[in-house]
């Protein structure tokens, strides 16, 4: 499994022979060091509709016919945009071809130009047959850890203050 972070709250995940990105603001991010039009992945996971985390998801769909994985309301937010989207709800999950994931609470907003998009989601991601990355969002600081016990990867990043430590 490889974890590639690319600034803000963004992350493309590999395993196998699957890719995926995380909260793709890419476009406008100075931490970015690669453009939408580079990616390359099968889902985009979105945990809410701020512009730093939904970012270039609707592109990256439909430039890699992509399934963008969100809240239910966010989901219908970029279906009318022109994406491919799996609509879930929190305590929700599913089985995609590249794994499973799993929506989770979080406390904070979700909203887009047009308005409200639901609740705001965390999300845990099992590739490679694991629950190895659980993905919490803005909780006002970032957070990766690798576990060897159990010979999991654990990822916990959230945006805004990068900060390493153990403890996830």
């Amino acid at each position: 499994m490889k974890i590639t972070y690319h600034g803000h709250s963004c992350f493309i995940i590999e395993a196998d022979k699957h890719r995926i990105i995380i909260d793709p603001f890419l476009s406008g991010n100075p931490a970015a060091k690669i453009k939408p039009k580079d990616v390359k992945v099968e889902a985009v996971l979105v945990s809410h509709g701020h512009s730093d985390h939904l970012g270039d998801a609707v592109e990256i769909s439909k430039n890699n016919n992509a399934t963008i994985i969100a809240p239910f309301e966010l989901v219908n937010y970029c279906t009318a945009r022109g994406a491919m989207g799996h609509a879930m709800h929190i305590g929700g999950s599913h089985e995609f071809p590249f794994g499973r994931v799993k929506l989770t609470i979080a406390h904070h907003g979700s909203t887009t130009d047009t308005g409200a998009t639901g609740n705001p989601c965390g999300f845990i991601v099992a590739m490679e047959g694991k629950d190895n990355i659980p993905r919490r969002r803005h909780r006002a600081f970032f957070r990766y850890e690798t576990h060897r016990r159990n010979k999991q990867d654990r990822c916990c990043p959230s945006a805004h203050r990068r900060q390493f430590y153990n403890g996830c």
